[in-house]
């Protein structure tokens, strides 16, 4: 239950992220993250009325299509920032700690990421 309700802020906190640099007028945009929580509860309440999830093939094409979307971002980025003086074998130059820091982020992140195996599961078992 608590790896869920990670998800739900997570997706809160991004969705409050793209609103707010989107936005031209703030007084319309909601404001606080509990906002678009709410609103991505009630996507998820929606979804969840499916009966199958076959009936759902149209979300799996757009994860699909998402997913190679941050791909070729992350391509793009990754050989925008490869050119010229920017090539290096042992990476940005920084304190070890930062280093290490980094290091334990990515990682964690990468945990973080894992933890959706069980709500999978219990998806693909109802």
């Amino acid at each position: 239950v608590l790896i869920t309700l990670g998800y739900s802020v997570t997706a809160g906190s991004s969705m409050l992220t793209i609103v707010t640099q989107n936005c031209e007028d703030s007084s319309k945009c909601p404001a606080q993250i509990w906002q678009c929580i709410l609103i991505f509860g009630g996507v998820e309440l929606l979804m969840s009325q499916l009966p199958n999830l076959e009936s759902a093939w149209w979300a799996s094409a757009i994860g699909t299509a998402t997913s190679l979307g941050y791909s070729f971002i992350a391509l793009g980025l990754g050989l925008a920032n490869a050119s010229g003086d920017n090539l290096s074998a042992t990476g940005i130059e920084t304190s070890i700690s930062d280093k290490a820091w980094n290091c334990m982020s990515a990682l964690g992140t990468i945990a973080f990421a894992y933890n959706f195996a069980s709500v999978l599961v219990e998806i693909q078992d109802t």
